[in-house]
């Protein structure tokens, strides 16, 4: 990833703390490859030196309305489970394309949740990796899938964590295209996934 080419690298995540992956990936960069910066880019930043997302206005009142629309979302799922997260990944967050192509590379790290519009991702013109923390990545929303196996089969069935919606019932495989689609149109994606222990 730190190629000589490579001289600026955003560490895309949701929050972080000082022993997050993100954080302690990008402090040993910063740290151990002369030359090379590697800033935290967050959708909150708390206490952890970074930069926020940036959002114009206009995408502040888009994702305020997709904030109401996720919401809307948990009248038509009685039965989700509480106890696990799911993420409604097609309402993420807007962002500026400019400021992320102002890295060499962009590490997402956690990026479920509102964190990021998947659908924007083909947008940025620079290298993207995506660090599989979880399993968000391959599946409608879950981010560990427990003792299911519905993803396998693109998320068709009864979700054990969505369980039966009143209305729209292939909820969670529209979910499962979208991201996959969105996934399909980045011109430029390394996933980083870890062997089991």
């Amino acid at each position: 990833m730190a190629s000589p080419q490579c001289r600026t690298i955003f560490q895309v995540s949701h929050s972080v703390s000082a022993s997050s992956a993100p954080y302690r990936l990008s402090d040993a960069l910063n740290r151990h490859i002369p030359g090379l910066k590697s800033t935290l880019l967050l959708r909150r930043r708390k206490k952890i030196d970074g930069l926020e997302i940036h959002r114009t206005p206009a995408r502040r009142a888009t994702d305020a309305l997709r904030r109401h629309l996720a919401h809307g979302f948990d009248i038509l799922l009685p039965e989700r489970r509480k106890d696990l997260p799911f993420s409604l990944n097609v309402l993420g967050m807007g962002f500026d394309t400019a400021q992320m192509e102002k890295a060499d590379v962009v590490h997402l790290h956690w990026i479920g949740g509102r964190t990021v519009d998947f659908s924007q991702l083909r947008h940025i013109r620079r290298p993207l990796v995506y660090t599989l923390h979880d399993m968000f990545a391959c599946t409608a929303g879950c981010h560990c899938t427990m003792d299911c196996s519905l993803f396998q089969n693109e998320c068709r069935g009864n979700c054990p964590q969505l369980g039966a919606p009143r209305l729209f019932r292939n909820i969670p495989a529209w979910l499962f295209s979208r991201k996959r689609r969105a996934f399909g149109r980045i011109p430029s994606l390394t996933l980083v996934a870890r062997r089991p222990v």
